[in-house]
Formats: C-alpha cells, sequence, structure tokens
C-alpha cells in the first residue's frame, strides 16, 4: 500500500501520533450499535469516528420496505464524507456494497477502503454479481443453510423483499465465537433490511455503476476472517481478485489468548495501530514485540479493534 494514502489528518502537538477519520459502515440488519466497542477505542486513542446507521436500520427511523433504492439506503455514508476531506472507511458483511458506492461517488475523499471479510464488487460488473454469487454457494449448502431467518415481501403492494436475521442463525454463524451478552444485544436490535438485487434497482443491475477509473482507483485493503461461518475464506478472497491492486489480509485465531470469549469482531494489540497492520509485516501472533503480530480475526461485529491482550483475537458475522 501506497504510505501516501495514510497520511495523518491530525497530528497531536508534541507527540506526533498519527489521527485519522474513520467511518464505520454496518452489515445486513445491523446497525451502528454494532461498533460500540470499536468506536470508543479508536476515539480513545484521539481519532475521529462515525459510526453509520444506513437507512432504516438501527436508530434510523423508517421502515425498510420505505426505502426505494440501494443509493438512498446508502445515502448516510455518501453524506458523511464532506469535501477537502479523507476518511478511512470500514465496511463489515453487507456494509462493503455502501463502501464501493461511497468510493465510486467520492474516491478522492477516501483514504483506505477496508472491506472486513465484506462484499466486495468487481468494477465494470453489477453490484448485485456479488449477491447472486454468494447465493449460489449458500444453495449449494443446502435449504438449513439460513436456519430461522426470515425472508418477507412488504409495501403496500407487496413489490419488495426484507430479510431479517434469526436468533438461531446469528448464535451459531454469526456470533458463535462471542461473549453471550453481545449476542444478546444483536438479537434485540437487529431490523429487516431490504433486499435490493431482486429489485429493478439501477444502482445495483448497472454494469456502469462502478468503474475502474473511480471505484478502481481507490486504496482498498480486504481483511479475510479466516474463522467466518457465514462467507467462506475462499469467497472471501474471491472477491478481493476481482479487484486488481487490493491488499489482502487473512486473519486467524491466536490460539494463546487468555480469554477466548473477551473479545469481539478483531483484536489489534493498539487501536492505532489498525491502519499500520494493514501494511505486510512479519506474522507473529505472539510476539511481544510492537508491530510483530499483524494476524487477527473476527468475532462478532461490534467489536474490531479490542486490546486487551498482546495477542489477536477472533471472527464472527
Amino acid at each position: 500500500m501506497n504510505k501516501k494514502t495514510l497520511q495523518p489528518m491530525e497530528t497531536a502537538a508534541g507527540e506526533g501520533r498519527r489521527r485519522h477519520r474513520f467511518v464505520l459502515v454496518h452489515g445486513m440488519c445491523h446497525g451502528a450499535w454494532c461498533w460500540y466497542r470499536v468506536a470508543t477505542i479508536l476515539r480513545s486513542a484521539g481519532h475521529r469516528v462515525a459510526a453509520l446507521d444506513m437507512a432504516a436500520c438501527g436508530a434510523s427511523p423508517g421502515r425498510a420496505d420505505e426505502v426505494g433504492s440501494f443509493e438512498e439506503y446508502s445515502r448516510p455514508l455518501l453524506a458523511a464524507l464532506p469535501p477537502g476531506e479523507r476518511a478511512v472507511l470500514v465496511g463489515h458483511s453487507y456494509g462493503g456494497q455502501s463502501l464501493a458506492l461511497a468510493m465510486q461517488a467520492h474516491p478522492e475523499r477516501v483514504a483506505v477502503a477496508v472491506f472486513a471479510s465484506a462484499a466486495m464488487p468487481a468494477a465494470g460488473k453489477p453490484m448485485k454479481f456479488v449477491s447472486e454469487q454468494l447465493r449460489l454457494r449458500e444453495q449449494a449448502s443446502g435449504p438449513g443453510f439460513f436456519k430461522d431467518c426470515v425472508t418477507e415481501t412488504a409495501g403496500d403492494d407487496a413489490s419488495c423483499r426484507t430479510f431479517l436475521l434469526g436468533p438461531e442463525y446469528m448464535a451459531e454463524r454469526l456470533y458463535q465465537l462471542s461473549p453471550p451478552e453481545d449476542l444478546t444485544l444483536a438479537t434485540m436490535l437487529v431490523r429487516p433490511t431490504r433486499q435490493f438485487t431482486d429489485d429493478d434497482d439501477a444502482t445495483m443491475n448497472g454494469e456502469e455503476v462502478l468503474t475502474a477509473e473511480r471505484y478502481g482507483a481507490v486504496s482498498r485493503v480486504y481483511v479475510v476472517a479466516e474463522e467466518d461461518a457465514c462467507c467462506s475464506p475462499e469467497f472471501q478472497r474471491r472477491m478481493a481478485s476481482w479487484n486488481p491492486g487490493t491488499e489482502v489480509r487473512g486473519l486467524i485465531i491466536c490460539p494463546c489468548s487468555p480469554s477466548p470469549g473477551s473479545s469481539q469482531i478483531s483484536s489489534w494489540r493498539s487501536p492505532t495501530s489498525m491502519i499500520e497492520n494493514l501494511r505486510p509485516k512479519p506474522m507473529c501472533p505472539c510476539s511481544p514485540s510492537p508491530g510483530s503480530s499483524q494476524v487477527s480475526s473476527w468475532r462478532s461485529p461490534t467489536s474490531m479493534i479490542e486490546t486487551k491482550t498482546r495477542c489477536s483475537f477472533s471472527y464472527g458475522f
């Protein structure tokens, strides 16, 4: 990755410490609430953080069937990138689709885009291509893959479909490595999300929505969650391969973690090292040497940068 991408946006006087603006985008059915650990840790390190609710998600008002398009769904992110400023975008799961739209719309406002086990569409292909490919893999896994998740038609004319994660599915595929209280929180707060892939949505269906000249010009990193029980590591790497120049980082469970249930989505040894650790370095998950452990993995979308031990932890949704 070009180091110029990560020039400090702010510098604490006399400290020389890098400070960035992070914009965090949640996955399907989730909201800004799922980043509560990440936002706290980043802010405590002096970074500026915006954890967003996409339209009709989290605390955002309105119903999923009232969101008319994927562009409208992603509008909170598009509005969170002011001119003259460059942000670090982090998207998880379905949030990767919104990241791609923002990269296309405002490439000059994105320092780097981090796809954390996230949907990563390809330039020159419809954005729904990712969902279609993933759906084929899920169907091959058998009819019980989605367990108790619910798909419904909604709206006055029943023209749209919404999807809601079920508690059994979340327990076994998304939060299986997380503390039980985080699963409880998620089951209370998830909301139905509109599925735009089956609609005549111009953003999802257009072949020229994402271009190599704009979307493809933004520096991006794909963080592969090796323990993901929803989207296989092989498919995550496949998505990254559709985008030339993508830096790929693999995340694994560190066997030396003294508290397997104490951390969520991911755990870097310090909050400020999230960006530094995206650069290739020797991989030693247990080394006490600062900067020498670059491998990490996820548990759930609620904590991407836990810092409780020197070792890196694990993954979920």
